[in-house]
């Protein structure tokens, strides 16, 4: 096992872990949603698990940016999972082109408001090759699914942020007068091989992505970004994309663990996960005309007008703490023994 101890914390690490991990249950997903209570996930117009057009209020993605592929065929990633039993999702106006389709951890009926939830939703699954038709029990939506190993994946990547200290970060991207806040012009992160922990260079409440916000590296270049507790991480005709230089498209996270700390709007966006760990129930991800290849995680996930496919991002680059791992594997174990046949 490889251990070390993180910088000022103490905190003891293990990331053999993760080799465990190298098939993570997240994988599986666009989007999870972690809420107890009211809508957990809300999606309403165009396309999950395809991505048939580029929106034209977001600006130009600009060299060394790489923009997302635009294609009429689905790459059917469009899952979705609602992880709590109180959970609930609200559909409209939208296919879901995706292995599963919307997996739920309670009843049909407490997941959708006995299908009242949805409104004028197709679903397509590659393997049945019979096309779209409207979503329904069993055909799209999936109820009573354990999410006992993506609760414990997410709990673990979460200790790990929370114990992250000033004397762990690695680097710092650069926002408008020297902190202000704001990124209106294209910005390049430069990006060194293994897990770069970045923050911003300010203190202002808000982070606002106004232009091309690209990172930058080899393949083996990934990199954990930090949104303080105090801080909303949006962006206005801004661009969240990875570089030309070999890096893939499930090497980058932006992260917060604070209350409505995610606005999303007339944006492009490929090989960049969102996520929001807040423990506070009515934390938000709020996301409006976004285009291209991400990873949602909310407790909240209220999105509209979008056209997505699947990049998350590799949590086996990620040390978790040996005593979450241990704990989730715990929890793991027990699922499965209840689960196996007598």
């Amino acid at each position: 096992m490889n251990c070390r101890i993180l910088a000022v914390t103490g905190l003891l690490i293990c990331s053999a872990v993760l080799s465990v991990a190298s098939a993570a249950t997240i994988d599986n997903y666009l989007i999870v949603g972690n809420q107890i209570n009211e809508s957990t996930v809300d999606v309403s117009n165009y396309e999950l698990g395809l991505v048939s057009a580029l929106p034209g209020s977001a600006p130009a993605v600009n060299s060394p940016g790489v923009a997302p592929t635009v294609s009429t065929t689905p790459t059917y990633d469009g899952n979705v999972a609602v992880t709590q039993t109180d959970g609930t999702i609200k559909l409209s106006d939208v296919d879901i082109y995706a292995g599963t389709g919307v997996d739920c951890a309670g009843t049909y009926a407490d997941c959708t408001d006995s299908g009242s939830n949805l409104s004028n939703v197709d679903y397509d699954d590659a393997a049945g090759g019979s096309g779209l038709r409207s979503i329904s029990d069993g055909d799209g939506i999936n109820d009573n699914v354990d999410f006992t190993t993506l609760n414990s994946e997410i709990a673990a990547v979460t200790s790990f942020v929370n114990g992250i200290s000033a004397g762990d970060i690695t680097g710092t991207i650069a926002t408008k007068d020297g902190g202000s806040g704001v990124i209106e012009v294209d910005t390049v992160v430069n990006l060194s091989s293994g897990l770069n922990i970045l923050n911003f260079d300010t203190t202002s409440n808000a982070i606002d992505v106004k232009a091309n916000l690209i990172f930058q590296g080899a393949a083996d270049a990934f990199a954990l970004v930090l949104v303080d507790d105090a801080q909303l991480f949006k962006t206005s005709q801004g661009n969240l994309v990875i570089g030309d230089d070999g890096i893939g498209l499930n090497n980058v996270l932006i992260v917060a663990t604070g209350s409505d700390q995610f606005d999303i709007s007339n944006t492009v966006i490929n090989g960049v996960a969102l996520w929001d760990l807040s423990s506070d129930n009515l934390s938000n991800l709020s996301v409006d005309n976004l285009t291209g290849c991400t990873q949602l995680v909310g407790n909240d996930v209220d999105i509209s007008n979008v056209r997505l496919s699947r990049c998350g991002f590799d949590v086996s680059v990620v040390p978790i703490p040996a005593a979450a791992w241990l704990f989730g594997s715990g929890l793991a174990l027990l699922a499965w023994i209840r689960r196996r046949p007598a």
